[in-house]
Formats: structure tokens, sequence, C-alpha cells
């Protein structure tokens, strides 16, 4: 049954285009990075040159939004190393499924048990889902704050009822980043969100960022709630950075496919 929850849907969809990619690839790169591990340049427990792909690797995470601490969006990243592809597959939150005898949409059933009985409705649905990332407003600010922002080139002044940006390269904090994709729902002035999410993916993932695992690893699980510390950390961390140093690989948004 559905129920009017207008109220909670503040995100847009293109923040979890964003964001939630960016998370995939940062939070399975750090999931177990040791406390108090020295960063370097090149862990040797990385090194890629003998490692080989497999089906089995395949892996696929939960992302959901969460407004007022009410589940709001729901976003299925997946990994594919044969195909050298990581995807998006946007899920609506008011989709019913019954669990246990009991029929309610998964926003239902996340008031009535919590974010794991939304990876149980969501995987009876016919999704596999390895692992779940919650995350509220706030915590993707921050994230994005302690990443650095984003830079955005503007060759026109951007104003809206809630930004005011005039020409010009500027650096943007992760509330400009976030108002930014939440008015491309209703503003064709306002840059699509597709393109922030991998101008943000770009210039925020880089060697630097990958080889300070412990440090981003401790950032992400401060501002969300997840059971990502629970994947393989050795494979998972050599098979993500196989991945970034693949030409081919992608990031696939719905229907629409970028390569960096």
């Amino acid at each position: 049954m559905k129920r009017e929850r207008s109220s909670f849907y503040l995100f847009a969809v293109s923040f979890f285009t964003s964001l939630g990619i960016l998370l995939l690839v940062m939070a399975v790169v750090f999931s177990l990075t040791v406390e108090g591990e020295e960063p370097v340049s090149q862990p040797s427990d990385l090194s890629v040159d003998q490692y080989r792909p497999s089906a089995e690797d395949a892996f696929s995470i939960l992302i959901m939004g969460e407004t007022e601490g009410q589940l709001s969006q729901l976003a299925l990243l997946s990994f594919d190393p044969m195909a050298v592809e990581i995807c998006l597959t946007r899920l609506d939150p008011e989709t019913e499924v019954e669990l246990d005898g009991r029929t309610d949409d998964l926003l239902g059933h996340d008031a009535y048990a919590g974010s794991e009985e939304v990876v149980r409705g969501v995987s009876a649905l016919g999704y596999p889902v390895n692992r779940y990332l919650r995350i509220g407003r706030q915590g993707a600010i921050n994230l994005i704050d302690s990443l650095g922002g984003m830079e955005w080139e503007f060759s026109e002044p951007l104003q809206t009822s809630r930004l005011n940006i005039p020409v010009g390269r500027h650096l943007l904090d992760g509330e400009t980043v976030l108002t930014i994709m939440e008015e491309s729902r209703t503003l064709d002035t306002v840059p699509q969100g597709g393109k922030v999410a991998l101008s943000l993916l770009g210039q925020r993932l880089t060697e630097s960022l990958l080889n300070r695992g412990d440090w981003f690893f401790q950032l992400l699980m401060s501002n969300t709630q997840s059971d990502i510390s629970q994947l393989d950390y050795a494979s998972h961390k050599k098979m993500l950075r196989w991945y970034l140093t693949r030409e081919n690989h992608r990031f696939v948004l719905e229907t629409e496919t970028a390569s960096i």
C-alpha cells in the first residue's frame, strides 16, 4: 500500500548518481584498512600485476538516502569486473514486496525494521545486494567538504532562489554541490547532475586518495551507517585498483555511459 511521503523526497536522483558512485568505489577500496596503518605511495599488497578478475568478483552495494532519519531514496550500485563496468540502478522506495507474510513498500519495511529489512526487500525483488550504505544530506556534505569540494567553471552567472554564483571557475563546497544537484531537477540553467557527478568523481578519485585508506574509511564510517566493513579488504582493494587502471573502465548511469 502506498502512502503520501512526498515531504521525504529531498534528494535529487542526480545526487545518488554522483555520490553513490563515488562512495561505491572509495568505500570498497578502503573498507578494511588496518587502523593505524601508514599510507604509502604504492603498497605492495595492492599490486595488480598478477590480478585477473573473475565473475565471482562481482558485487553490489545498496545506497540508501535518508531525510530526517527516514528512507527517501534508493540506488543499487553494481560492479562487474568482467565488463569493466560500474552500473547504477535507481530503485523506487515505494515498491511493494512481501517479507515473512507482511506486505508493504520499501519505505514501510524500513520504518518497521530498518536498513537490513530494506536489503531483504530489494533482494526479494530480484536484485542481489552484498552490502548497504546509508547516508543523510549532512553526511554527504561532510564527505564532499573533506575531499576538498569540487571545481566548476561557470560561463554564465548561476542565480536561483538558493544560489548566486558569478562567472568564473569556483571551488564549490558540499552544500553548494548538493544544492546544484537538487536544483537541476527543475531548472534548465543549472548544470546537469550527471555532469556534476563525473566532475566530482574525476577530480577526487586520485592515486593520492587511494593511498589514504585509513583516513577515508574513518571519514566514511563517521558519516554513514553501513555493514561495508565486512567486505574482503585484500581482494576488493586489488580488484578496484585494477579496474581504475583499465583504459576501458566505465561508469554506467542508467542509459548514460561515460568513461574517465
